[in-house]
């Protein structure tokens, strides 16, 4: 999972970066047009022994524009590929109990061996019928069809019927698909009904189809980037919006607070603070949480879900007079440092990982990394900013919208060779900037411009940032 760091070769980058370094001593977009649909978004179950069909599904979805999340009841699964035997994929989602579907379209079960592993733990079968239940379009074929049956979503005997010749709707939010090639010796993935599937999928959603080899591009909504203070942030995206770091009011005096006119909007849901979906909160230091501020939040916003380190919901546990009743929307990290973690709150995927903070490791840092309607957004908190940091938990897997840092990442070359030559993030906003440096530093911003797709400052009274569609191939 470790990426390797690539030699710059940036003459004028680093000139400028050189001459910054000394100096250092250490725009609205237009408004967006009207909306076109959200990408599909997808759960693809995996399993022990999951087949080759996986991987051109896979392929499949990413060449439509969709989002995808495998799904899965363990971390971790061994599979085949081209005949290859374990082969390893991770779950990027848990089953659980109770899990919030929201945002999602549809489940596919690909072919493979798994459906007999599923028989051990009715866990799937459950996942598979709330997953009905909310909504989804569950989508299988060849012995993926096992699964749907034996979580009693369907009642077919073997036959046609259980294994039709084309992708067919057999029950309400139930499709099925022909066989695939079976495994070794067979063909597996090369006659498995991939495209047909997919096509299925859109046509049964409303959606243009757009297969592997057709030209369709997908827009991505516009997304929606305000700035409170400091490190705090809210981005909106296709109506879902998320709170970064905004809860606070007294932070250290280098630094500034959100104005309190603006901080009583936020806890009183006032637009364009209302209908938040998820809070995260970096770490637990007063120029990014007050924890009786984040319990006033979540008293008067009852549909909110709050993602922290373990700390900083310890300090918001002494500050609330009834904590039971907010418990069950705090979702408490407690990682070593360097760890990651995968879940889904509030229906969005959602990657978190411990750093030190700067060079101490306390309080407990943690960088974000999630995907919302086909955005995908970072914010670092406090770390030290160490390239190594950035590697091996899935940040460089696909492109990032929008990398939220501090202001002095660009101007130190370790840094700056990561983010120009590695992550290369569409937006970059740089943060965190004392108030006395607010009047010398867009200069020194605007030298090294040049060397990034777009980089800006977020400043008080700045206006919101608009980031129109950009299209998918």
């Amino acid at each position: 999972m470790k990426g390797e760091s690539k030699k710059a070769k940036l003459p004028f980058r680093w000139a400028a970066i050189l001459c910054l370094a000394l100096v250092l001593g250490a725009g609205a977009a237009p408004a967006a047009a009207a909306q076109t649909p959200r990408p599909i978004n997808v759960l693809v179950l995996l399993g022990e022994w999951f087949g080759d069909a996986y991987f051109p599904l896979a392929k499949e979805i990413e060449a439509r524009g969709w989002t995808m999340k495998r799904v899965g009841l363990d971390d971790e699964y061994r599979g085949c590929y081209n005949k290859k035997r374990d082969v390893v994929l991770r779950s990027e989602i848990i089953i659980q109990d109770k899990m919030d579907f929201s945002g999602y379209d549809a489940l596919i079960i690909p072919s493979g061996p798994q459906f007999r592993k599923f028989r051990e733990n009715p866990s799937v079968f459950k996942f598979l019928r709330d997953a009905h239940a909310a909504g989804l379009l569950i989508a299988s074929f060849c012995v993926g069809n096992n699964t749907v049956k034996d979580a009693g979503l369907i009642d077919l005997p073997e036959g046609p019927a259980f294994f039709p010749e084309k992708v067919t709707l057999v029950k309400a939010g139930i499709l099925l698909g022909p066989r695939g090639g079976g495994p070794p010796p067979g063909d597996g993935f090369e006659s498995a009904p991939i495209n047909e599937v997919c096509d299925a999928v859109a046509r049964e959603l409303g959606r243009e189809s757009s297969s592997l080899n057709s030209a369709v591009k997908v827009d991505k909504a516009p997304l929606t980037l305000i700035y409170i203070a400091n490190m705090g942030i809210q981005v909106e995206t296709g109506g879902t919006k998320v709170l970064i770091d905004a809860l606070f009011d007294k932070p250290n005096p280098a630094y500034r607070a959100p104005e309190p006119a603006v901080l009583e909007k936020i806890i009183k849901g006032e637009a364009p603070y209302d209908g938040v979906k998820l809070v995260l909160v970096t770490h637990n230091h007063p120029d990014h949480l007050a924890p009786s501020v984040a319990v006033r939040y979540l008293e008067a916003q009852t549909e909110a879900m709050l993602i922290a380190p373990s700390d900083a919901v310890a300090e918001m546990r002494k500050a609330s007079t009834d904590w039971a009743k907010l418990e069950p929307r705090v979702i408490s990290l407690d990682l070593e440092n360097g760890d990651f973690r995968r879940l889904t709150a509030a229906g969005i995927p959602v990657t978190a990982v411990r750093t030190l903070h700067g060079g101490g490791n306390s309080p407990m840092n943690l960088m974000y990394l999630f995907d919302f309607n086909g955005r995908r957004i970072f914010h670092e908190g406090d770390s030290p900013g160490r390239p190594e940091i950035f590697r091996g938990f899935g940040l460089e897997s696909a492109p990032v919208d929008l990398a939220v840092v501090h202001y002095w990442f660009p101007f130190r070359a370790d840094s700056a060779s990561f983010f120009q030559e590695e992550l290369r993030p569409d937006h970059i906003a740089l943060t965190h900037l004392p108030i006395e440096n607010e009047s010398d530093m867009p200069g020194k911003v605007d030298l090294i411009k040049p060397s990034y797709k777009d980089i800006f400052l977020l400043l008080p009274g700045m206006t919101n940032k608009t980031f129109l569609k950009a299209p998918v191939s």
